[in-house]
């Protein structure tokens, strides 16, 4: 089987949909909230739509018969509810977000799920020490953990809820979509070059960027004023003791990349040219890559330059991985936002080849000269004369001054947001093109891939209503083998 075609992605997701609705008309709540949330992963992954209301509709239906009455909450109170749906310490965004509402003299409540717990003890101690609580439920049991999250509500009574979540998240939305009108509401958007799941849980929609924003606006419908513009900053640990490197960097330039690796496949396998021609033309460098994934690709270039190339999980002390680094090139077709603030912050060029739009914005200057391009023989000229030229690279790294927003910056701008809706980061939207971005997920969907979508643990019971793509899927896992790590 070749690549998937669109028109089958949007018919098995018609497929999904009408099963929910029969699993809702029966009152089978349960399998209609796990059948929701896998449609909407299969959405996610491949991404052909950025939103469904009919998928909300549900969710607000199922959470009307779950929770008929809700109770007015405080409206003056310092209250929130922080629904973290990841659970993670120092990854991602909620530790930047807990800090600063402590700091800003919030009570607090944490709810996240019973799997995360003793897996985040860097935040764990930040809420612990304010005087904050910490609820757990269970990720498995949807009914059962959406009226446990309810009542979490009725005791805290919350002026405001704050949604960090999975795209595909149920619990927490379903709790969320009862409480239009009796709290504000407001929903990070991690997530914002893909589907996800939140339309109607949220009244604001906090978005880092101005291209999350326009996609927003124009692809999933929300209105203008309802979204607000906050950058993240990364979390680093610059005291965590380097753990070093498997070879030798004696008179070599390390030319270091990460992330997830599938955000180096499809366009035609651009981002496996670019190392190859750096690797060609400059004999004294060495490329490492960090991440997990599919490293087909990856493997052919490790096999081509042996001994120049290596392939490591991710890191604990990535920033120290950064300082040791004499560049840092980005993924392509897609980036990864987080993983430019860590070169920035350890003062290293993060040199972006710009697919589209959603390649750009994670620094404060969008489009900063010298760093991203949208040509490849610009891009290819410029590494070479930083590769060739270190007082010219020197003078770039210069200009990497002031682009993450800064700890204090960010704390007052969340005060702006919880209290007056918006921020002094003016929200710009644009008629933001989608098309060619998308297609790079239909690139990606082969046979095998398109299956391994349906055969996961925690949905077997799929196997029922998409049989074909779900044992496709398991024989591709069992045949399957993990790349080896170099």
């Amino acid at each position: 089987m070749g690549t998937i075609k669109k028109e089958r992605i949007v018919k098995d997701f018609s497929k999904f949909k009408r099963i929910i609705k029969k699993l809702i008309n029966k009152k089978r709540f349960e399998r209609a909230l796990c059948m929701i949330e896998t449609a909407s992963k299969y959405m996610y992954e491949a991404n052909q739509i950025y939103c469904d209301d009919e998928l909300e509709d549900m969710i607000c239906n199922i959470a009307t018969e779950l929770l008929p009455q809700v109770k007015e909450c405080l409206p003056e109170s310092k209250r929130i509810l922080f629904f973290d749906g990841f659970g993670f310490d120092t990854r991602g965004l909620s530790l930047i977000y807990i800090r600063a509402l402590i700091h800003l003299g919030y009570e607090l409540l944490l709810v996240t799920f019973t799997d995360r717990k003793g897996l985040f003890p860097t935040i764990e101690a930040e809420i612990n020490t304010s005087g904050g609580c910490i609820q757990y439920l269970e990720r498995d049991k949807h009914v059962k953990s959406i009226i446990e999250l309810n009542h979490f509500i009725e005791e805290f009574k919350p002026a405001r809820l704050i949604l960090y979540a999975y795209p595909w998240d149920s619990i927490g939305l379903a709790a969320a979509a009862r409480y239009a009108g009796y709290m504000q509401r407001f929903l990070i958007n991690l997530t914002d070059h893909a589907f996800w799941l939140g339309k109607q849980s949220a009244d604001y929609f906090v978005e880092f960027r101005d291209y999350g924003a326009s996609v927003s606006y124009y692809k999933r419908g929300i209105a203008i004023d309802s979204l607000i513009k906050l950058p993240y900053y990364p979390v680093i640990d610059k005291e965590k003791p380097f753990q070093g490197f498997s070879f030798d960097l004696e008179g070599k330039k390390l030319i270091f990349s990460g992330g997830s690796l599938y955000k180096t496949l499809g366009s035609g396998n651009e981002y496996y040219h670019i190392v190859r021609h750096i690797l060609s033309k400059h004999k004294d460098t060495i490329f490492l890559f960090a991440g997990n994934g599919d490293g087909s690709e990856l493997k052919k270039v490790i096999g081509d330059f042996p001994q120049r190339v290596f392939w490591i999980n991710e890191r604990q002390d990535l920033y120290q991985v950064m300082c040791h680094c004499y560049l840092y090139l980005s993924t392509y077709p897609m980036i990864g936002g987080l993983m430019s603030q860590y070169a920035v912050a350890a003062n290293k060029v993060p040199f972006t080849l710009l697919f589209d739009d959603c390649s750009t914005g994670t620094l404060l200057n969008q489009g900063l000269p010298g760093i991203e391009y949208y040509k490849k023989e610009e891009f290819l000229l410029e590494i070479d004369r930083c590769l060739q030229d270190l007082d010219y690279l020197r003078k770039k790294e210069k200009a990497l001054t002031g682009q993450i927003i800064s700890s204090e910056t960010f704390e007052k701008e969340l005060k702006n947001t919880l209290e007056k809706h918006t921020t002094n980061l003016e929200v710009n939207v644009f008629d933001v093109q989608t098309e060619a971005f998308q297609k790079t997920y239909l690139d990606r969907l082969t046979g095998n891939s398109y299956g391994r979508i349906f055969a996961k643990k925690r949905q077997l019971f799929i196997v029922r209503y998409f049989p074909l793509p779900f044992l496709r899927g398991v024989l591709a896992l069992l045949l399957g083998r993990k790349p080896d790590k170099h």
